[in-house]
């Protein structure tokens, strides 16, 4: 990979968490949020020239609002280059907690609320995913404790058919989800919804499962387990599965340490997800891989990027870089550390463009504050 790296600008604060989007024509919008533990918002800028510049940023949030970020928790992302552009992200205002979705243009645009009003306030939710389409369907799901008896968080999702001015009631999808697991939501190219989280089955064992909705998500299938890495853990590995479609393949991509193999895990289905081929392990040679995201670009390349830290015949600790591999059928390229920092890297978000053109995203802590950067490249 051949690249430049910058820091995406932050004005007067640090930022972090940040999320990549591509929007004709030729538009790139990076989300970050900004500020501090005190006072934290969200804001988006974009940039016309590849990145070479960004504008000043657009602050999304409500100016009294403290915005969740880092990690899995933080804010979302969702474009389409024939779609709109939508964020999502969970923050606390007044003394609650709120589910917002924005659709977004240079302009501005309005947040919507989409947690039910009549929800019990007390109930833990978090953990956002989002998805649209080009005919102004918006899609949105989360981590919910509101069934907190039954031990662990459900899976809900809302709808909106109106570009996001109004979303229905909140839908139940799934109980027994992993607590601190974001879920992954995703429409394939015949509008297809595919929804993925880390389900915990008896004994304490988390593995990943999958349904889909064919309908717009009016009703979604049974959930399929992607995989059987019978992983047993009492606590949350606080990491997701990621979710695309190409050329007719479905993929999911997952971090798991079932069967006494540790690493990022990617699986293929030829049939939609009702069932998958054996799953591999795709991050061989990296150690601590995580927090797995896949792209497509326009002409159906799939690249997966996760961290990790390089291995090394050498003692020395390492930090944690960015790493990517990419994808094609059901072969796949060793992985090709990305990032060279001095720092940290975390969260990284790939986003494949065309021609191998690719731009990679992630968070580095530099002394006490946090900042975004950005890396440009090709494949070669």
């Amino acid at each position: 990979m051949e690249s430049s790296v910058q820091p995406i600008p932050a004005g007067a604060s640090s930022n972090a968490a940040p999320r990549l989007g591509l929007w004709v024509p030729n538009t790139i919008f990076a989300l970050t949020v900004a500020g501090d533990e005190a006072q934290s918002r969200l804001q988006l800028q974009f940039s016309n020239d590849g990145g070479d510049t960004f504008s000043q940023p657009i602050i999304l949030s409500e100016l009294n609002a403290k915005v969740r970020g880092g990690g899995e928790n933080s804010p979302v992302l969702a474009t389409d280059v024939q779609a709109d552009v939508y964020a999502a992200w969970f923050q606390s205002a007044a003394g609650a907690t709120q589910l917002m979705v924005k659709p977004i243009d240079r302009k501005g645009g309005m947040a919507v609320s989409v947690l039910d009003a009549d929800r019990t306030p007390e109930a833990y939710a978090g953990f956002p995913t989002l998805a649209t389409t080009h005919a102004g369907n918006v899609y949105v799901s989360w981590l919910d404790e509101r069934d907190k008896a039954e031990g662990s968080s459900s899976v809900y999702f809302s709808r909106s058919t109106d570009h996001g001015v109004t979303f229905s009631r909140n839908t139940r999808i799934a109980g027994s989800a992993c607590d601190c697991c974001r879920p992954q939501i995703y429409v394939g190219p015949t509008g297809d919804i595919y929804l993925a989280w880390r389900q915990v089955f008896g004994g304490d064992v988390r593995d990943m499962v999958l349904a889909h909705s064919s309908d717009g998500g009016k009703t979604f299938s049974q959930p399929v387990r992607v995989a059987v890495d019978n992983w047993v853990l009492h606590a949350c590995p606080d990491v997701g599965p990621a979710i695309a479609v190409s050329h007719d393949r479905l993929y999911v991509a997952w971090y798991s340490e079932g069967q006494g193999q540790a690493g990022v895990r990617l699986a293929v289905s030829a049939n939609g997800g009702a069932s998958f081929a054996r799953p591999h392990i795709v991050s061989a040679g990296v150690l601590d891989a995580t927090h797995p995201r896949l792209s497509v670009s326009e002409d159906g390349r799939v690249l997966l990027t996760f961290q990790g830290r390089p291995a090394h015949e050498e003692t020395k600790w390492r930090s944690n870089q960015a790493f990517i591999v990419e994808v094609d059928g059901e072969s796949f390229t060793r992985p090709m550390q990305a990032t060279n920092s001095e720092h940290s890297v975390h969260d990284p978000d790939v986003l494949a463009g065309t021609a191998g053109r690719l731009f990679l995203v992630w968070t580095e802590s530099v002394g006490d504050r946090n900042q975004a950067v950005l890396s440009r490249g090709w494949l070669r």
